[in-house]
């Protein structure tokens, strides 16, 4: 018997992606002393302003393309008993803003460790693009949630054209 056709579809998935993509995960931002904050928009779902999360240039890898996508999303410190969505952007200009991906979470009780969500976002072009955040939260209020970034790098693999050496830059 063999295997049902959704999990050879899964790994033909997976496998293609393996094959297409290198991915290099690193924590965003690389020191641990910083967490990365947003503040929603101070009343029931409103939506703070855009808030620059990776800057433009960020990385250089020496090498082009500069692309990193975020994989996961560790929350560090959010409010308890309330329904957040976070939402990613890229810009280029600082002004227009391109949809990447939000998320749902819902926090019913204080934690005391951080918590990673499973996040996919479309590739950033880190050499002139910017990524932002929003946040807006059910109860209002002024509310600030922290976070870190899981990042990867993504390169596209073309046949005959050898993987990139280069190092992940530590700052």
């Amino acid at each position: 018997m063999g295997l049902p056709a959704w999990v050879k579809a899964t790994f033909a998935t997976s496998r293609h992606h393996a094959h297409t993509m290198i991915a290099r995960p690193r924590p965003y931002p690389y020191d641990t002393r910083v967490t990365l904050d947003i503040i929603d928009g101070g009343a029931p779902d409103v939506y703070g302003g855009y808030t620059s999360i990776i800057p433009r240039g960020a990385y250089d890898f020496g090498d082009t393309p500069n692309c990193v996508r975020v994989e996961q999303i560790i929350m560090e410190n959010i409010g308890a008993n309330d329904t957040y969505v976070l939402e990613f952007y890229a810009s280029a200009d600082d002004v227009t803003y391109s949809d990447l991906g939000a998320i749902r979470f819902v926090r019913t009780a204080p934690f005391t460790r951080s918590f990673e969500v499973e996040q996919n976002l479309h590739c950033l072009m880190i050499d002139t693009e910017t990524l932002y955040a929003r946040l807006k939260d059910a109860l209002g209020g002024t509310t600030t949630v922290s976070f870190s970034l899981l990042i990867s790098r993504h390169l596209p693999i073309v046949p005959g054209i050898p993987m990139s050496p280069g190092p992940w830059p530590t700052g």
